[in-house]
């Protein structure tokens, strides 16, 4: 593609700490993406005070690219977590649509074309749309199979949540207006019930757009060690939402209450592991 001299129509954001390598093919998936879709778009690097290289590593390869600003590399002087990095990039993008990939994940080949059909047919009022996602290491489908697209209500989000991991899609006006909580550092669920909330339902579409990395051996956020890692903060976003769309839920506050307190023990008895272990 050429030097954009029109508005981009999506702009594709990838936060990265410390994965000079997997960024590399990350953002080349970026931009096979644009150049299926035949719409005008921007890749957003988002470094996040990485110090293996990473911002160097994307700079060099994509010289020509960042030359026609085509790509963008971004360079924070601290770390901000994955949705501190997130948010700053909706900030700097210039796209109607944000499509949030993480570093280590990879577009769905030929698969750009219908997800730009899917996103250009989303009433006004919808403020963030999820594709499916398929597990790289083998290719099979992340969740439950749908046929059709499912939308989803407040209330309906906040008991179902998605099928699946899925790939976020949110209009950057919207996320303008309620930014993600940078302090919960990986938790989105939060912005996304607020973003329905505010402006309408979200949609999730059945096609399948994100090859997603579940490696356990990585650093990825959701590993099991992630997951018990982060059960503070993890336990912390359940607990705003219980707060905050109790009434919304009409009393059925039992599946956020149960990944409260399931994060929460998981919390405690990974820190308890850790002090008893620097004891011995």
């Amino acid at each position: 593609m050429s030097v954009n001299q029109v508005k981009p129509e999506f702009s594709i954001i990838t936060p990265v700490f410390n994965r000079a390598g997997e960024v590399i093919e990350s953002v080349k998936s970026s931009l096979r993406f644009l150049e299926e879709s035949g719409k005008p778009g921007e890749v957003i690097v988002v470094d996040d005070a990485s110090n293996d290289g990473s911002f160097e590593a994307v700079s060099a390869v994509f010289e020509e690219q960042i030359g026609n600003r085509l790509v963008r590399v971004i360079r924070l002087p601290f770390n901000r977590g994955p949705t501190g990095a997130k948010q700053v990039g909706a900030e700097h993008a210039a796209g109607e649509w944000l499509i949030f990939m993480d570093s280590d994940d990879a577009f769905v080949a030929d698969a750009a074309y219908t997800a730009c059909a899917a996103l250009a047919s989303t009433p006004r009022e919808c403020p963030v749309v999820f594709f499916r996602c398929i597990n790289k290491a083998d290719g099979t489908l992340i969740g439950p199979a749908q046929e059709a697209p499912l939308w989803l209500d407040l209330q309906t989000y906040l008991l179902q949540q998605t099928p699946g991991e899925c790939l976020p899609v949110v209009r950057r006006d919207c996320l303008l207006v309620i930014p993600y909580e940078e302090d919960l550092r990986g938790f989105e669920g939060l912005t996304y019930a607020f973003l329905i909330q505010r402006f309408g339902p979200a949609c999730v579409f059945p096609i399948i757009l994100r090859s997603y990395c579940t490696d356990e051996s990585g650093d990825r956020l959701s590993t099991r060690l992630a997951i018990r890692q982060r059960g503070c903060l993890i336990a912390k976003g359940y607990f705003r939402m219980v707060l905050q769309f109790g009434f919304a839920l009409r009393g059925r506050l039992l599946p956020s209450v149960m990944r409260f307190f399931y994060h929460g023990f998981n919390c405690l008895i990974y820190s308890t592991s850790r002090r008893l272990t620097r004891h011995l």
